[in-house]
């Protein structure tokens, strides 16, 4: 390392003793010009013999002996002063404002920004993020897992029923048949006339069978025992029928039952005669109804079994048909959970990204706390050197001088500046921007020279080597 250090602290040494002789050659330069005008003015001499500032140094050239050939440079001209020419720095014309990486808030007249995220704050803000992240996930997953759609299906149920009674022909009642809901002759009754209508409705499509049949049991009981029953016979007033239905929402059974009223009455009133039975005894008509469904959205089938019945009594001198149950008009609700394959996917995938999204952050905070941790050693070791070697030429500095007129130049290296120190003899000011960044400053009237130094392009020059 300090075989390589010692040319290049050679040509430093030598670059810095030449531009000193340089400023020395401009001084005298300078004198001789002040001269030359305090002469022209104490002479008084005619106008038209009188030469400027600008015509003397255009005659005054440069030609001393300094071992090596003359170098052009750019005068500039402030207040009848050459000032000295910078020509291996950048010039900037008009004050620029640096754009700091650090920074969000509006930029001083210095071109630095009083705002910086510290490393901690960047470490908190990417923890901050990593945690929001894997909560997404684990809230994802969670709704990938629970992703339950409720499906409902109402169905309602109406009947009606309704019948009529019709007597024999006889000199005492003129009308064949009587309405519902009255006291009937049981001698006079010839057959009884019933409508069953029955509908089903349901909220959706939905493809089902429906079977239905009707059925008159005559039942005989010793008189008062009602469970005591002596006589029990089942006939068919309607085979049953079977209906298949797709895509629809319901169905009506509506048909016309006719009871032989007379023909269950004899075969009643011939049991009782011939074992001499004191009995009670009727006829149950029965509507059976069964559906049977099934819904593409609801997990259970759908099932119905309903009995619509009337009871007509039998061997009575007078009687009424009663239905056993009242009319129906009920609804019913089926509930289903199925899980969204689509949608549980979605979720599965947005964790997924969720949770990639938060290792990859937590690699990049592992390597920009490693890097950091470098930068900000070497940086950190530069400066110290700095402050330790030069700093009797440099001083602390809290506030940023303001640069709006003067002429900017951009220094590139410590060195550079330090050669400039040299040279105008003005102190060095640091000012810390934040704790990876400094900034070294000259000002020089009209002039401002700047050296930037941050610990990301050390860590540059450092891979570099």
């Amino acid at each position: 390392m300090n075989n390589n250090e010692s040319p290049r602290r050679n040509r430093n040494r030598n670059r810095r003793r030449n531009r000193h002789n340089f400023n020395q050659e401009n001084l005298e330069n300078n004198l001789e010009v002040t001269k030359a005008t305090e002469t022209i003015k104490d002479d008084d001499i005619n106008e038209n013999h009188f030469k400027s500032v600008e015509e003397i140094i255009s005659e005054e050239v440069i030609t001393k002996d300094l071992n090596q050939e003359p170098v052009a440079f750019e005068e500039t001209m402030i207040n009848n002063q050459v000032l000295n020419p910078m020509n291996d720095f950048e010039v900037v014309k008009e004050p620029k404002e640096e754009i700091n990486n650090y920074s969000e808030e509006p930029k001083t007249t210095s071109g630095f920004s009083s705002f910086h995220f510290s490393l901690g704050t960047r470490v908190a803000l990417s923890l901050l993020i990593q945690l929001l992240l894997i909560a997404s996930g684990v809230i994802f997953l969670a709704l990938a897992s629970n992703n339950m759609i409720v499906h409902n299906f109402l169905y309602n149920e109406t009947s009606k029923l309704d019948y009529q009674v019709c007597y024999i022909e006889n000199d005492f009642f003129p009308e064949e048949c009587i309405p519902s809901g009255r006291q009937y002759v049981a001698n006079l009754i010839n057959h009884v006339d019933m409508n069953f209508n029955y509908q089903f409705n349901g909220s959706d499509l939905f493809d089902f069978t429906y079977t239905y049949s009707v059925v008159a049991t005559t039942i005989a009981n010793e008189r008062g025992q009602a469970e005591r029953i002596l006589f029990d016979r089942e006939d068919v007033l309607l085979a049953e029928r079977t209906v298949q239905v797709n895509r629809e929402t319901g169905f009506i059974i509506d048909e016309d039952i006719r009871v032989d009223y007379r023909y269950f009455n004899n075969i009643i009133n011939n049991f009782r005669r011939e074992y001499v039975l004191l009995l009670d005894s009727q006829i149950i008509v029965t509507l059976n109804i069964r559906v049977d469904g099934v819904h593409p959205d609801i997990a259970d089938p759908i099932q119905v079994n309903r009995d619509i019945t009337f009871e007509i009594p039998l061997s009575e001198q007078t009687l009424d048909v009663r239905m056993i149950h009242e009319d129906i008009n009920s609804s019913y609700v089926m509930h289903s959970e199925n899980e969204n394959e689509l949608l549980s996917m979605i979720y599965y995938a947005l964790a997924i990204l969720s949770f990639l999204i938060a290792f990859f952050l937590v690699i990049r905070l592992i390597k920009l706390i490693l890097k950091t941790s470098s930068s900000k050693t070497l940086y950190k070791k530069k400066l110290d050197k700095i402050i330790r070697e030069y700093g009797l030429v440099i001083v602390q500095t809290k506030s940023v001088p303001e640069i709006s007129d003067q002429k900017l130049f951009e220094i590139t290296s410590i060195e550079e500046l330090l050669d400039v120190q040299n040279v105008l003899q003005k102190p060095i000011m640091h000012i810390r921007i934040h704790d990876e960044k400094s900034c070294f400053m000259i000002m020089n009237n009209e002039e401002a020279y700047r050296y930037v130094m941050k610990a990301t392009d050390i860590e540059k020059e450092q891979e570099k080597k």
